[in-house]
């Protein structure tokens, strides 16, 4: 039996709503001030084991799953990847029409319809909270947990505190409360959200939140503030950021995609600084990075910067490394190792990339009916979601998701059958 007849029948399981808390720190207290998330006394509640949140369940191991759309349906299907069993998310009225793109902070799931203008938001579930040494895996009902008018191809950034809802084509950014979202409620921080209003883009860092001013800004655009949690102005960094489009939090910091470089912003015990990454001489004229994708944690970005062009930043280094593809590139990730980055082609071939050089250095055939994007409203948006172990592509004409083994030569280990055409895929519990 060959690697791709390893396959599982996605059928409809359903799971009820349970709500799930603010995470309380793993320092003795709570936390560095002796508090929980939510400002209470965590030191109080002494009989509360370490790592305790109220509502979920904690594992021993990591609980992940894929939450998958159908564009053209607006159907959004959860599979996890323990048990093999898929739940329906997309009931009554959190069923969009359709779905143009489909985002993840490692928990929720964003789905934007512009048609609409909502950006629908699901909870996966499942989530990992790092905290460097060591690492807690949680599990709570997954469910629906609303809609939110006028955000549709909204950045989606988020902290422990707080998620920022913005970008240039947004209606009216918001700022959530992180801990009522966790309880069901999509409620935003009022004081961040007015401070984040004008602004090109918004990123949580840590309890405080980095803007970088739009056209409308009373600063000049590009400029980049920082806020603390009661909206107070902690000042504006040294470096600017025009046409921000693409975030990622890595390990050393805030990575923000701007036209002239990546711009990376630090915090060493509250003092803020940046720097600016320039892009590469080797970079095709007029290519940038727009949207990062890289392993949860990790200090290695992928960007795809042009048709044929894939970027990989090592933040820890500040260097870009420049492969080129023989094919289009739809979709790139990088699985954290500092030597590879991986590209999934137009004509469905799955390849790896040395970040030292540029070569192909595995290259195998992956999806048969090619990874077309925006030809119709299944097409959808190619993906690779990674893990620690393992990554995963959809693949909407053969209805397919497929797990990859990237440590072993890009080996298929599992194809899962859907039920729905799995335009859009993420990975929550990462």
């Amino acid at each position: 039996m060959t690697a791709r007849q390893h396959r599982v029948g996605l059928g409809a399981t359903t799971f009820g709503l349970a709500a799930a808390l603010a995470l309380t720190g793993c320092a003795p207290g709570g936390g560095p001030s002796g508090t929980d998330e939510k400002g209470t006394d965590a030191a109080s509640d002494a009989a509360q084991p370490h790592g305790y949140v109220e509502g979920a369940e904690e594992s021993a191991e990591p609980q992940n799953g894929l939450i998958y759309a159908d564009a053209s349906t607006g159907e959004v299907h959860l599979l996890d990847l323990l048990s093999g069993d898929t739940s329906t998310l997309s009931d009554g009225d959190t069923k969009a029409p359709t779905i143009d793109a489909l985002r993840t902070d490692g928990r929720y799931a964003y789905a934007s319809t512009a048609s609409t203008g909502a950006l629908s938001v699901f909870d996966g579930g499942t989530w990992t909270v790092d905290h460097g040494d060591h690492k807690h895996y949680y599990r709570t009902a997954p469910d629906a947990v609303g809609v939110i008018e006028g955000a549709a191809g909204a950045s989606v950034a988020s902290s422990r505190t707080f998620v920022a809802i913005s970008g240039a084509g947004v209606t009216a950014n918001s700022i959530l409360d992180r801990a009522k979202l966790d309880d069901g409620s999509l409620a935003a921080n009022a004081g961040l959200t007015g401070a984040a209003a004008s602004a090109a883009l918004a990123v949580p860092f840590g309890e405080n939140l980095i803007t970088v001013a739009g056209d409308a800004s009373d600063s000049p655009a590009g400029t980049v503030q920082v806020h603390g949690p009661d909206a107070a102005d902690l000042g504006t960094l040294a470096d600017s950021c025009p046409t921000p489009a693409g975030t990622a939090t890595a390990r050393t910091g805030i990575v923000i995609g701007c036209a002239d470089g990546a711009l990376l912003v630090t915090d060493t015990s509250g003092s803020f600084a940046s720097e600016k990454i320039a892009y590469p001489e080797s970079l095709p004229a007029g290519s940038r990075a727009t949207s990062f994708d890289y392993r949860p944690g990790a200090n290695y970005l992928a960007a795809r910067a042009a048709d044929n062009t894939v970027l990989s930043l090592d933040v820890s280094d500040r260097a870009w490394s420049v492969a080129t593809s023989a094919a289009p590139v739809r979709a790139v990730t990088s699985p954290g190792d500092g030597s590879t980055v991986l590209a999934l082609l137009a004509d469905g071939t799955l390849n790896s990339y040395s970040t030292d050089d540029g070569s192909v250095m595995t290259s195998v055939p992956l999806l048969a009916g090619g990874a077309s994007t925006g030809a119709d409203a299944a097409s959808g948006t190619p993906s690779i979601q990674l893990d620690t172990s393992r990554a995963y592509v959809n693949d909407p004409g053969a209805r397919q998701i497929h797990e990859i083994d990237y440590a072993d030569g890009l080996r298929l280990t599992r194809s899962f059958d859907t039920t729905i055409t799995p335009s859009h895929l993420v990975e929550v519990g990462r």
